[in-house]
């Protein structure tokens, strides 16, 4: 057997392996990143760097100075075309309406009727001679002002009291539909099992290259260069730390508030969620056909909301840069191993 072997055999397999690492790389990265929410999720595609230039531009083209979009080619795109494939909010540019049994963010401003009916509504809840009542149908920032909407929230807003009151009724657009129908919610353990395996697996690799060279001594043709190692180690931390920031600006631009359903014995008489869409609605160069949802079969156990932050934070810049810089640095450093 000839002494290169180990050489031809890792490179027919990365060759064989490249169509299924492209399968992986852009689409798939931008719908993780529009679904990131969470510090869970931040760590979980930190420790899975799939799709390192598509998260680097994705990142530019939400908080990127112009200088950097330019760079990327993006210099004349709207905000509204990073938003819908990059980011989880809604906002007046942004829309999500039912397509053929799955959910598309499109341009425009859509007619989705987003309501809940209170099936233990009052007879002081129908029409009256006064004035006009709700008969026990609301919209669900409407419903949160009932006694019976009252919530329990889970917000990541930490400002001051006259601010955090003055966003209490702060809601997206239009309806997060992908947040509260299409993804189906786990078990917060489920993504920190997750996230620790990918930690895990990321220092295995770099423990099993320091063994092989250093305890081991498996080299190749006898010989090794000394900065092979420390390159790979160097490489992939910053590699990891870019992709983590990364993630974390995209989802940084957009804020959440999180309902949750409170906790009641009689099932039969919950209030309900509904979503009616109107058919043959022309957006985006498409026509929408008719739908309805409920979550009568299966109870939504929380709502969410998601829009997109305006206000500038003069330290997304140095954000930006840093993890420009550390993923650059850490994709050159593992392949000059």
């Amino acid at each position: 057997m000839p002494d290169n072997w180990w050489d031809d055999f890792s490179n027919n397999l990365a060759t064989d392996l490249a169509p299924l690492v492209a399968l992986f790389g852009e689409q798939p990265t931008k719908q993780y990143l529009s679904e990131c929410l969470t510090i869970e999720d931040v760590i979980i595609f930190a420790a899975a760097p799939m799709g390192v230039i598509t998260a680097l531009v994705s990142a530019i083209r939400v908080c990127g100075t112009p200088s950097l979009r330019a760079f990327v080619g993006r210099a004349q795109e709207g905000a509204g075309l990073a938003e819908a494939e990059l980011c989880s909010s809604t906002s007046r540019d942004v829309c999500e309406l039912f397509n053929n049994g799955g959910i598309a963010r499109v341009f425009g401003r859509p007619k989705v009727l987003e309501i809940v009916h209170d099936p233990q509504a009052t007879d002081e809840d129908f029409l009256s001679l006064s004035d006009a009542k709700m008969a026990g149908i609301y919209s669900f920032p409407e419903y949160l002002r009932t006694e019976k909407g009252k919530r329990r929230e889970n917000s990541s807003s930490s400002n001051e009291e006259g601010v955090a009151n003055q966003k209490l009724a702060r809601f997206a657009p239009n309806p997060n539909l992908s947040l509260n129908i299409e993804i189906k919610p786990k078990p917060r353990r489920v993504f920190i099992v997750f996230a620790v395996i990918g930690i895990v697996l990321q220092l295995f690799v770099l423990v099993y290259a320091g063994l092989t060279r250093y305890y081991f001594k498996w080299l190749r043709k006898g010989h090794e260069e000394k900065y092979a190692f420390p390159l790979t180690v160097v490489g992939t931390i910053l590699l990891c730390l870019g992709m983590g920031l990364f993630a974390h600006l995209i989802s940084s631009k957009t804020e959440e508030r999180v309902y949750q359903r409170a906790d009641s014995s009689d099932s039969t008489n919950k209030p309900r969620m509904y979503w009616v869409q109107p058919g043959n609605q022309n957006l985006g160069d498409q026509v929408f056909d008719a739908f309805g949802y409920s979550d009568a079969k299966f109870p939504l156990k929380r709502y969410i909301t998601s829009w997109k932050i305006t206000a500038k934070d003069p330290s997304t810049n140095k954000t930006v840069w840093t993890a420009v810089v550390a993923t650059s640095l850490g994709f050159l450093s593992q392949f000059s191993d």
